[in-house]
């Protein structure tokens, strides 16, 4: 494992060759635990963060998607009323012509 921290002057002095190394090992293992947990907690908040914009997103286009059926189901009930009209004014004139 790379060396990531150097000890102060006055532990290594009161350390071996094979103690100094320990530390560090020791103290490298202990920065890359917290870096990780670090990590973990920040992708975990994200994670929540777009989730929760995602789900808010996701109920405008449901509304959205609600508004525009309405729309259309009205403008298909005018469409029908009109093409009623005209099949019943049709069928007068052709019943008149007969």
């Amino acid at each position: 494992m790379p060396q990531l921290i150097l000890l102060p002057k006055f532990i290594e002095e009161k350390l071996n060759e094979d103690e100094k190394q320990q530390t560090v090992v020791f103290l490298n293992e202990i920065i890359s635990d917290t870096k990780n947990d670090v990590k973990n907690e920040v992708i975990a908040i994200v994670e929540e963060r777009f989730e929760r914009r995602l789900s808010e997103e996701l109920s405008k286009i449901k509304m959205e998607i609600k508004d525009t059926e309405a729309k259309l189901t009205e403008k298909i009930a005018l469409s029908e009323a009109r093409l009623s009209e005209k099949l019943t004014t049709s069928e007068t004139l052709l019943n008149d012509k007969i």
